[in-house]
């Protein structure tokens, strides 16, 4: 089996408990409670997503995984997995960050 195309197919490799971190972020930020084994949750299925939060959850990303998103990435920001997808396509698989 190919783990090459989908970026998520690298999860296996990646810090264990990355997961959860992105997680407990969606959790603090949208003021919900997500079982950590939650594969996916988009902005829809969530009430407290809104602009504001979207912002919020762009700054705390930025300032977790110490990145910086670009104008062209932060709207694609609209579900767990997406997010997910985008931190380990540029690397970043813990709370270290990319650099680390």
């Amino acid at each position: 089996m190919s783990n090459s195309g989908d970026p998520l197919n690298r999860k296996e490799a990646a810090h264990p408990n990355f997961h959860r971190e992105l997680v407990g972020i969606f959790s603090d930020i949208f003021q919900v409670n997500l079982d950590p084994g939650i594969k996916d949750i988009s902005q829809n299925e969530i009430e407290m997503w809104d602009s504001i939060n979207h912002l919020q959850l762009v700054l705390s990303l930025e300032e977790v995984f110490q990145i910086t998103l670009s104008d062209e990435e932060i709207p694609d920001l609209t579900s767990l997995k997406k997010v997910e997808a985008l931190l380990v396509k540029r690397g970043i698989d813990s709370k270290k960050g990319k650099d680390e």
